[in-house]
């Protein structure tokens, strides 16, 4: 029987080892982006065209906003990369992010530390009229939640019996990355349905699809109001471009 000293140190090991890729590979992409990030089957991690700050959101489980002081190249030059956790079945975030996050600091050189800074951000309230969606409270409803799409030109959201919450990351993409915060008070499930463009498109030009802010209140009879708030966030402290393998 092993001393039980002996037993601790054989699973800080395994931990350790299970927080690393057995195999990683990083090289610059070539060709045109054609962007992703997902898992395989085999305990694969695939990253296609992806760039370090891709990297560190996917490694942290964080937005956009809560990345600061990483350098110019951090989202203008993309990678390739993969990492193979050994395991049959695919990975799931809780285990992929350390393996991630070994990732980064081996071959990236990535120092970071969190602290929390106050960010512009949005609120997101009723506007005057109320709003335009009602709540579902159909118990026949097999699944409920958001299914969003999108493309170069604009976005299209349709949610089914789901909360305003699935609503606030994809707005926020489209709000320069800052945080949106539901001020509604609206705390059901809802059907609702939202069309916008983004900025700088031929058809915001032509008014055939309305902005984001214009779209809100149009159509979910919603507002964005500016506004600020406090969030954790991940500085850079330094990072390293990666040796090709």
């Amino acid at each position: 029987m092993f001393p039980r000293t002996a037993v601790f140190l054989l699973l800080a090991f395994v931990a350790a080892a299970q927080s690393e890729f057995e195999v990683a590979s990083i090289r610059p992409h070539p060709g045109e982006i054609n962007y992703s990030s997902n898992f395989l089957t085999g305990g694969m991690y695939r990253g296609v065209a992806i760039t370090l700050n891709d990297l560190i959101l996917d490694a942290y489980g964080l937005q956009r906003y809560q990345v600061v002081n990483t350098p110019g190249w951090a989202s203008s030059e993309r990678f390739d990369v993969e990492g193979r956790a050994g395991s049959e079945g695919a990975l799931k975030w809780e285990r992929a992010r350390p393996m991630l996050q070994a990732l980064l600091a081996g071959r990236f050189k990535l120092k970071v530390h969190r602290e929390n800074r106050e960010v512009p951000a949005y609120d997101l309230v009723i506007a005057k009229g109320g709003p335009k969606f009602k709540e579902n409270n159909d118990p026949k409803v097999e699944h409920p939640g958001a299914v969003t799409y999108g493309d170069a030109s604009g976005m299209h959201v349709k949610a089914t019996k789901a909360p305003l919450s699935r609503l606030l990351p994809q707005l926020s993409i489209n709000l320069d990355s800052r945080p949106v915060i539901d001020k509604t008070g609206l705390a059901g499930n809802y059907d609702y349905t939202l069309n916008w463009t983004r900025d700088n498109t031929p058809a915001a030009a032509e008014g055939n699809i309305p902005g984001v802010f214009t779209a809100i209140q149009e159509q979910l009879g919603l507002k964005l109001e500016p506004s600020k708030t406090t969030v954790e966030v991940v500085v850079v402290d330094s990072v390293d471009k990666p040796t090709s393998d």
